[in-house]
């Protein structure tokens, strides 16, 4: 959902994370992210609301 094309969304998350971080620890920070896909999630409703969608 927030991978983006080429993975730039979540690279951009990840980017900005560890920057701040490192500001507030001073000192440098490995961030490493992890993706994980459960099968058949959108047709799930507690897997939807679990994300912060609104399922009617």
């Amino acid at each position: 959902m927030v991978i983006g094309k080429n993975a730039q969304v979540i690279k951009k998350i990840g980017r900005v994370a560890r920057l701040k971080m490192q500001d507030f620890g001073q000192k440098k920070v490995f961030l490493e992210l992890e993706v994980v896909v459960q099968k058949h999630w959108s047709s799930h409703k507690d897997q939807l609301k679990k994300m912060g969608y609104v399922v009617e």
